[in-house]
């Protein structure tokens, strides 16, 4: 495999998740040759692990999804004891999410903890059936190749920029993508509120430039398997305290609010687009395009919205909810 090549993922998982793993022409039949590295391993297999990676996320999003009329008002769990040793472990510690879980002082950081604590859940739902095989079989191939795949990669020596991709188990290095992912939705909700001009903040602004706003997000995130966690990287440089903890967020200087035909949306300015010229990105066609995914796993789309898309259409729709405490 060229590195830096583009490599459309979503044919291949869509295959992966129609029938499960085969063996297909091509395909990595294991170490069969040298590689100095695991990043020489990587580059080889990265568009079969993106592939399989994102029928596996799509599988623990959709449980998540699905299941949220059981958990109401919001469809997110919140753990019952957070003092617990490794409390997202234990099936019995969870609840219902509830309006008093979003804490008003860092509202969008209650909201993506709850998204992360609920489909974390669902991932544990979901190895607990793979590893008791009670699972569909082509689900079971599935996980069983992106188990291989993994072990391959923990094999050989790294740098860490692949530490995530070379976790020991597969929980480890799906819950990192989870976890990620849970970051970048909180800064981008926090990022919506605090470019809309005070005197136009109201749920329905909210709501307006959130969701006009997606395809930026999809861009970045679908655009390139070696340059979406970068490029969000780069933006994430603005650094606040909240309960406690340092966490990063977009920084507002990068963007600006854009008018389109359905209202205000985010958009990189100009001057940032040029600092992020070497990833490649086309900024000027801000469409989702989610047919076409060579990036974030999580951005594949099965012949209906993505995983992204759903959870973050969902995290939208909870903070509607609550909005007066997002902001008060």
């Amino acid at each position: 495999m060229v590195e830096g090549r583009r490599v459309n993922i979503t044919p291949l998982a869509a295959r992966f998740r129609s029938d499960g793993f085969a063996p297909y022409p091509g395909y990595f039949v294991g170490n069969t040759q040298v590689f100095q590295d695991a990043s020489e391993l990587h580059a080889q297999i990265k568009p079969e692990l993106n592939a399989v990676t994102a029928v596996v996320t799509d599988s623990i999003f959709s449980r998540a999804y699905n299941d949220r009329a059981s958990h109401p008002p919001f469809g997110l769990l919140a753990l019952k004891d957070k003092s617990i040793e490794d409390a997202l472990m234990y099936r019995d510690n969870y609840r219902s999410a509830r309006a008093s879980d979003i804490n008003p002082n860092s509202p969008f950081s209650s909201l993506s903890d709850l998204y992360f604590t609920t489909v974390t859940r669902y991932a544990f739902a979901e190895f607990e059936d793979y590893v008791g095989r009670t699972m569909p079989e082509n689900s079971i191939r599935n996980y069983d190749r992106l188990n291989f795949l993994l072990s391959e990669l923990s094999s050989l020596p790294s740098d860490d920029e692949l530490r995530s991709a070379r976790q020991a188990d597969m929980f480890s290095f799906l819950n990192s993508g989870l976890s990620f992912a849970s970051s970048i939705m909180r800064a981008t909700l926090r990022l919506v509120q605090e470019m809309t001009p005070a005197k136009e903040r109201s749920a329905g602004k909210f709501e307006e430039v959130a969701r006009n706003s997606y395809p930026l997000i999809m861009k970045i995130a679908a655009g390139h398997f070696d340059k979406a966690t970068p490029i969000f990287q780069e933006l994430l440089t603005h650094e606040i305290v909240e309960e406690g903890q340092n966490i990063k967020v977009f920084s507002p200087s990068f963007f600006w609010l854009r008018q389109t035909p359905s209202g205000n949306a985010l958009d990189i300015k100009q001057g940032t687009r040029r600092m992020l010229e070497a990833y490649e990105i086309n900024f000027d066609d801000l469409t989702s395009q989610e047919s076409v995914t060579t990036g974030c796993p999580a951005a594949v789309n099965f012949g209906e919205e993505s995983a992204i898309k759903k959870s973050y259409d969902w995290l939208i729709d909870v903070a509607l909810k609550v909005y007066p405490q997002i902001s008060g």
